[in-house]
């Protein structure tokens, strides 16, 4: 019989009463194994946790209080509500073709133009409790391939750019809001000041990229 691997971030162990006594001791021998930890009690932890340890403040006297804190760490396709997978849709896929729409005509009429696609590196890695999203961002990338491939041949203006920004994860809001508030347990956080500059870089470049963003940057050539 196989054991729990628990040095993939993808296996997250649920820590009950983890703030403190057993629980926190199980919390720092874990984190020490290089687990995924969650971590669900009343109490706030009082010590400093690791890179890969997330705190979720629940009363496990309570039914509805352990369900709402199970659907913030294990968020499925399934479990996702249709109103928050049409708005996934709305803003991230509807969103870029729309605004493209409105604005590529005119930048076109100049010859002259970068238009810079924020997708995500989950377009190409689809991780759990964040299928909706990652389907969403690889929508996205196509889009971008076609784009590019129609201003060459279709407009014969090659010399407006389109490029693709591919962040891991970012420390902002939406990526609470959208579920991602476990990825820091497969890749490192970036900080929204670094994926703003990168893009900087890449429209004063004047050449179209395809850049991922781990802890590193990565950018090739489009």
């Amino acid at each position: 019989m196989a054991g729990c691997f628990l040095d993939r971030p993808e296996e997250v162990v649920v820590v009950t009463g983890g703030s403190g006594g057993i629980g926190e001791a199980l919390v720092r021998a874990l984190e020490k194994r290089g687990a995924a930890v969650a971590i669900i009690d009343l109490a706030v932890p009082g010590f400093e946790l690791g890179k890969n340890t997330r705190f979720f403040e629940c009363n496990v006297g309570s039914w509805e209080a352990v369900k709402q804190a199970q659907e913030k760490i294990i968020r499925t396709i399934l479990s996702t509500p249709e109103a928050s997978l049409c708005r996934t849709f709305d803003f991230n896929v509807l969103g870029v073709p729309f605004c493209i729409k409105a604005f590529l005509p005119s930048v076109i009429a100049r010859d002259h133009g970068h238009i810079a696609v924020m997708s995500s590196i989950k377009a190409f890695m689809t991780a759990t409790r964040a299928v909706d999203y990652a389907a969403s961002k690889a929508a996205v990338t196509s889009l971008v391939e076609g784009l590019q491939t129609e201003l060459v041949h279709e407009h014969e203006n090659p010399r407006v750019k389109v490029s693709a920004i591919f962040p891991a994860v970012v420390s902002t809001d939406m990526a609470g809001a959208i579920g991602e508030g476990m990825d820091g347990f497969m890749l490192p956080t970036l900080r929204p000041e670094a994926v703003a500059r990168r893009v900087l870089e890449v429209l004063e470049s004047g050449s179209r990229y395809a850049c991922t963003l781990f802890g590193g940057i990565h950018c090739a050539p489009g």
